[in-house]
Order: structure tokens, then sequence, then C-alpha cells
């Protein structure tokens, strides 16, 4: 997957699903106002001319507090220290072990850092202390890996195989070493939360919107689909709950019909231009549920879709999703492609700024969200 694709595909990923009924109270929740964000700092990456943020695609935060930045120019994961000055960087561009085609979302488990390769279907994996390139973990043709999270002592996988319409899987995070070194196809299985049914019969919904993100508790799991504006809660030995988005500032989401079935109506610019997307989601320590949402601003660029503006906004709903903060915005810079991330209620935005020669640098800005205030502030 190019990086026009890339972003093309970030921008796709919204749409109306019906699935189960809503919380009764759903309309009236979105006139909130969304969640207070307290900026914590901003770091500026210390980048020099062969080692610099162009196309960020995912970040992560190490264990030693360093930052994990998967590129789509570099076709590389690099790391910057606590105080942004550049470590390393995992892998690189090409076909061999330890390269990139098509550099995706990031891992960080068990001592190991590894980024999904979209084009060459596979998980590059790297020992996280050295460097060194461990191996590849297979994936199949028919599978698309999202998101990847470590809960314990196991990594949870997000995304969708399309043979059985499944979405989230995990597997021992002890047993990565030696997945990646063996490489097979069949080691990753999504054998947990079906695909709702619009992903099963229209394949742009597969193809562009097929990204899928999820937060698992101790007893429980709650996954977004980026085509819906649904969470679906999954409790041990329990029915599935929905819980509703309603938007207030952003988009929204266009109609069902639009959706289900290819239609004109999905033409890339005009309808990327049109909705907000679900992105990362994650829960704070008290269990409140916080979701990033995309607006995103989409023009014909030699003859294909790319992202030419962003808007990102951050929600949040209680435990039980009976309170919601619709949405704040979140400040950017704007001189560049921003990504951002959700650890816990920590949000990170890898962001650009303008510099005094005409050129730009990276900065990322961490914030502490705060889903009790619902006051849409940013301070």
């Amino acid at each position: 997957m190019d990086l026009s694709r890339t972003l093309a595909c970030a921008a796709m990923t919204a749409a109306h699903l019906t699935l189960v009924p809503l919380l009764t109270a759903a309309a009236a929740l979105g006139q909130l106002p969304g969640p207070s964000l307290i900026l914590l700092d901003t770091l500026i990456l210390q980048e020099d001319a062969e080692h610099y943020v162009s196309a960020p695609i995912d970040v992560v935060q190490g264990t030693d507090g360093s930052l994990l930045i998967s590129d789509a120019f570099a076709n590389a994961i690099l790391q910057f220290d606590s105080a942004g000055r550049f470590v390393r960087a995992f892998g690189g561009p090409g076909q061999g072990p330890g390269e990139f085609m098509g550099a995706g979302p990031v891992m960080r488990a068990g001592g190991l850092v590894g980024a999904v390769d979209f084009r060459g279907m596979e998980i590059e994996v790297f020992e996280y202390q050295t460097g060194e390139s461990i191996g590849a973990i297979g994936l199949r043709p028919t599978m698309m890996i999202t998101s990847m999270t470590e809960v314990g002592d196991s990594l949870w996988i997000s995304g969708m195989e399309r043979d059985i319409w499944m979405s989230v899987g995990t597997v021992a995070t002890t047993q990565l070493p030696s997945l990646a070194r063996t490489g097979s196809e069949e080691s990753l299985q999504l054998d947990r939360i079906t695909a709702p049914s619009p992903y099963q019969t229209n394949p742009i919904m597969f193809g562009r919107l097929g990204h899928v993100f999820l937060d698992i508790g101790e007893s429980d799991m709650v996954v977004g689909f980026s085509g819906t504006p649904y969470l679906l809660l999954s409790r041990t030995g329990e029915p599935m709950d929905t819980l509703h988005l309603q938007p207030r500032l952003r988009r929204g989401v266009p109609a069902e019909e639009d959706v289900r079935r290819p239609t004109q109506a999905m033409y890339p610019v005009q309808f990327a231009n049109e909705i907000s997307v679900l992105g990362p989601l994650s829960r704070d320590e008290d269990g409140n549920i916080i979701v990033i949402h995309t607006d995103p601003q989409v023009e014909m660029a030699v003859g294909r879709p790319q992202v030419s503006d962003t808007r990102f906004h951050v929600s949040s709903l209680s435990p039980d999703g009976t309170r919601q903060c619709a949405d704040t915005e979140i400040p950017l810079a704007s001189a560049g492609l921003p990504r951002v991330a959700l650890e816990g209620s920590l949000l990170l935005v890898v962001d650009q700024i303008p510099t005094a020669g005409g050129e730009v640098s990276t900065v990322v800005r961490r914030f502490e969200v705060d889903p009790s205030t619902c006051d849409g502030t940013v301070r």
C-alpha cells in the first residue's frame, strides 16, 4: 500500500451501520460539549537529514518513555528518547529481512517492537533494546491488521479476516519470537467479534473502511469499527452491548444505504469529505471510554485522492455509556500530516510546525483527557 492509498484509506473510514438497538438517551447525550484536554508537555524531535518524520502512521510510547513512530515515507519505525533525541530506526525501505514496503501500525510487546508491512503482508519484528531484526510474522492475503495492543502477557490484534469475517484475536507474547522466525501465515488468527454485515457485502467497506480498534479489560473488551458510530462492549458470559457516539461538532456519518453496497455515493473524494472517521480508542483507570474521530479533507492529486487537511476530535463516555462528552477539537499546527494515538487517558499528537527557515519540525504533544469534565476546553 503506497502513501497516497494509505492516506486515502485512513480518510475513507466512517459510515452508518445498523447493528443492535441504541441507548434510548443517545440523541440527548450528543448535545454535551466534549471532554477537557489538559496539555502536559510539547516535545520537539531532534531530527536530521537522514532520520526525520514525514508521513507518520502510528505512534506508541516505549517502556522507557521513548516514542516509536512508524513512518510511511521512511518505511521504518523511528525511535526518539524522552528528550526528543533520535535513538535508532527499526527497519528501512526494501523487501528483505527487517525491511518495509509499506510501514503501518506499531507493536510493542514482550521486549519486542514491530510494525505491520501493509504491502509485504507481514509484521516485521525487532529486538527493542538492540534494533536487531528477528524475522517477520506472515499475514494471509485475506487478513488486514490495523491495531496491536499488549495486555499482560498477551498481544491483542484487531483488523479483519475476510474468509470468516472475524475481527479480534490474541497470541502470547512469549510466542512472538518463534512466530517471527518461522514466518508462518497461519500463526495469527482473528477468531472473535464478527464484522458487521456491510463489511461482508460491500468490498469497499473491507478494503477502505476495515479499520478496527479495541481496548481490553480484565473481563471485557470495547471494539470500534472505523466505519460505524457505535462501540461494541463485549462482557464475558453476557450479551454484547452497543454504545452510540452522537456527533456534535464533527461531521457524523452518511445514510445507511450508502454503505451496504458499492454506490456512486462512495466516490472517494465526495464520500471522505462528508464523513467522520472513528479512530483509536482506550479506557482510563475508571473505565471511562475515550475515542478519537477524524474529519478528513481529501483532494485529487495526480489522479489519486490525497488528504490535504485533517481535523481530530476526542469524545468520551462513562463506562455504561449513560454520560457522553460529545467532541472536543484537538489543536493542530496544520503544517503537515498529523497522527494521534491513545494510551489510557493519555493522548499523543504527532504534529509538524513551520520553522523560520521555511521547513518543518516534528513535535509530539501529550494531553491528559479528562472525561469527567464536559466543557470542550483545551488548557
